[in-house]
């Protein structure tokens, strides 16, 4: 795709997503692009050893809501791929900064993309836009067309679909100097893989308990999962293809799908944990789901009460107790037939590379002995 001296603009690209969109542009396009760019509000010195071709990587801390920092960021360049964002399930950020981030960033972005005549952008979303909705109604391996009432349980959700209109909106927006913005919207669903905090959190748990998982989620539910490497590739291909394709990709929404098995949460895991000597609880819930239903109201409640006071942060809230349990799992050859698109790691290498991360963790070679 890109001709000498074009100029990639990964925002966010310190975090958990980013930085494996940055290892791919510069490992697959790095002797055809001049500079890769990172901004985000935290500069890592550590990404600086990856740049070993000719391509330039330069780090730019910055605020996304400070549009003059934005805007200097994405002067010059190609594409901007904005996986900035804030993800909170349980309510824990106020939603005042949510939106500002989530939403005022992201017109921020489409604002600075046009004013700086950059004329590709691709943005990371996500399935939450759709669902679970406040009904918690299954979706079994739907794609992009699938019928689904969608209703948002959380701020999070919202905020989310917002920003995916201002992107797509911009889809065919004249840029200053010419031509016109093209853009697209990647929704992964449950991201995994080598430093994602969630999976770590859970493998420490389980490490307390002496290797046992206790079960989270019941084995008649279903939930997509993705590979954080394949999530990657796909928006780099998805940045090709707007240049290729703009009429055919432009505008568009592609759920990030891969190999990797659909399950619930808890066998997923068990995926990876089993492999390190770990076991699981039983096939049954530790609790039955009206006793974990009231526990998730009950830290609700002293959340608002306790938050301001002590800065207590609940551990479950009803909104994440029925994603548990409920299904929720997305299938689609769109991107494949859009653009090409295939999984860069295979489910045996997605595994392969996350048991060796976890394997890896300090104090991991062995689960705390039972007591």
């Amino acid at each position: 795709m890109a001709r000498d001296g074009q100029v990639f603009v990964v925002l966010g690209g310190s975090g958990f997503l980013g930085e494996r969109v940055v290892r791919l542009l510069l490992e697959k396009m790095g002797d055809s692009l001049s500079e890769v760019r990172v901004f985000d509000c935290v500069v890592r010195d550590d990404m600086r050893a990856w740049a070993s071709g000719p391509c330039k990587l330069t780090l730019l801390k910055g605020d996304i809501t400070d549009y003059e920092q934005l805007a200097a960021a994405v002067r010059g360049a190609h594409a901007v791929i904005h996986a900035i964002s804030i993800i909170d399930f349980m309510n824990i950020v106020p939603e005042e900064r949510m939106h500002r981030i989530n939403v005022g960033g992201t017109q921020n972005v489409v604002r600075a993309c046009v004013e700086a005549s950059v004329p590709i952008l691709v943005y990371t979303s996500s399935t939450e836009v759709v669902g679970p909705n406040k009904q918690f109604d299954p979706f079994f391996r739907g794609n992009e067309d699938t019928p689904y009432k969608v209703s948002h349980n959380n701020f999070y959700s919202s905020t989310k679909c917002e920003a995916e209109k201002i992107v797509l909106s911009a889809n065919g927006t004249k840029l200053i100097t010419g031509g016109k913005l093209s853009t697209c919207v990647i929704r992964p669903s449950g991201i995994y893989g080598e430093k994602h905090d969630s999976l770590e959190q859970a493998y420490r748990r389980a490490q307390k308990k002496g290797g046992v998982v206790i079960r989270v989620s019941p084995t008649n539910s279903e939930h997509g999962r993705v590979y954080v490497g394949n999530v990657a590739w796909m928006h780099v291909m998805a940045a090709q293809a707007l240049e290729k394709k703009p009429q055919v990709v432009g505008g568009q929404v592609y759920y990030a799908c891969d190999e990797s098995p659909f399950m619930n949460y808890t066998d997923f895991n068990m995926e990876f944990f089993s492999e390190l000597g770990f076991r699981i609880s039983g096939e049954r819930m530790i609790l039955p789901y009206y006793v974990l239903y009231l526990f998730a109201i009950l830290q609700e409640v002293l959340h608002v009460v306790l938050g301001p006071l002590m800065g207590f942060k609940p551990i479950l809230n009803r909104y994440m107790l029925n994603s548990l349990i409920s299904t929720f799992s997305v299938s689609s050859d769109k991107a494949r037939r859009h653009f090409n698109y295939e999984p860069l790691y295979s489910w045996a290498e997605c595994r392969e590379h996350t048991v060796a991360w976890l394997r890896a963790l300090p104090g991991s070679a062995k689960p705390n002995p039972p007591h």
